[in-house]
């Protein structure tokens, strides 16, 4: 709580408007909603723990416990990529000046991964699947399924492999290829940090990806190249083709292997903060999404 303290006294605007009540300030708020996700609370039960813990106020110098509404209120102004963007930059600046990234030798694995829009029991979803089978037939249920797909928060995330530090991310709604964020979370964590190789799985199979980190980055990168080709047929384009020739050797298998530790991070997230989102909107569950990522860095 302390950390996210500080790093909202650094990279925060003190007030969200100059029209805001002067009682308290933002960096103070940012640390609670901190707080909230790491303990899992609603806002009612982060209001009721700041009023039984007054060392925690004390800690980011609140004098009172702040109200569930200007908490609620704090998430949508706070939870902004431009606002955590500079508190990634410090938290992987902090990481490389203690040599935990160890960039040199390990890779930044890249991979995503869908989320629960809300809470539900496995055994209700079981039972309701059951029925609109018999009762609406196969292919109104695979309709059903798509549709629930489309609207299901996704998270794709550049994990240090050495530390589980996440360099970037990008929260987004609906299911999609994940060669299509691949831009934006590869040159977000090439610009964060010195990035030597790149490893990801096969769904960031394409040689327009294979471009901008081999040509465009000057990296290595290691993706399985098996999208649109038989077994034992090399790929037609040129990068693709040559990372079939060079996948089967040992060497690069065993780099490869480092991309489990993207699989990692996601499972810590998970865990520990909860497959679920609690926000009800679409908007508001990527805010979440990204509140995860900067509290999953501050606590380790």
């Amino acid at each position: 709580m302390q950390l996210a303290y500080r790093l909202g006294n650094k990279h925060l605007p003190t007030y969200a408007s100059r029209f805001s009540r002067h009682d308290v300030t933002l960096s103070p708020l940012f640390a609670c909603l901190v707080l909230k996700q790491f303990y899992r609370l609603v806002y009612r039960a982060l209001e009721g723990l700041l009023e039984d813990a007054p060392e925690l106020l004390e800690a980011v110098g609140l004098s009172r416990a702040t109200h569930r509404s200007t908490l609620c209120d704090a998430f949508a102004k706070l939870c902004r990529e431009e606002h955590f963007t500079p508190m990634l930059d410090e938290l992987a600046g902090a990481f490389e000046k203690a040599g935990l990234l160890k960039l040199a030798t390990r890779p930044v694995a890249v991979d995503s991964s869908m989320f629960e829009s809300r809470h539900v029991s496995r055994h209700f979803e079981r039972r309701r699947d059951q029925t609109s089978r018999l009762r609406r037939g196969t292919q109104a249920y695979r309709d059903k399924i798509s549709t629930t797909v489309r609207g299901l928060p996704k998270l794709s995330i550049a994990v240090a492999a050495a530390c589980h530090l996440i360099l970037a991310a990008t929260a987004s709604t609906g299911s999609c290829s994940d060669h299509v964020q691949a831009e934006e979370v590869i040159v977000d964590a090439w610009l964060r940090a010195d990035v030597k190789r790149f490893v990801a799985d096969a769904g960031y199979d394409a040689e327009k990806t294979h471009v901008l980190v081999r040509e465009g980055l000057d990296c290595d990168l290691l993706v399985p190249p098996v999208i649109g080709s038989g077994p034992g047929r090399p790929p037609h384009s040129y990068w693709r083709r040559a990372m079939f020739e060079r996948f089967g050797k040992r060497k690069t298998q065993k780099q490869y292997a480092q991309r489990w530790q993207a699989e990692t991070a996601i499972s810590m997230i998970k865990r520990t903060y909860g497959s679920a989102l609690r926000a009800k909107s679409s908007g508001r569950r990527e805010q979440e999404l990204l509140l995860n990522v900067i509290t999953h860095n501050i606590a380790i």
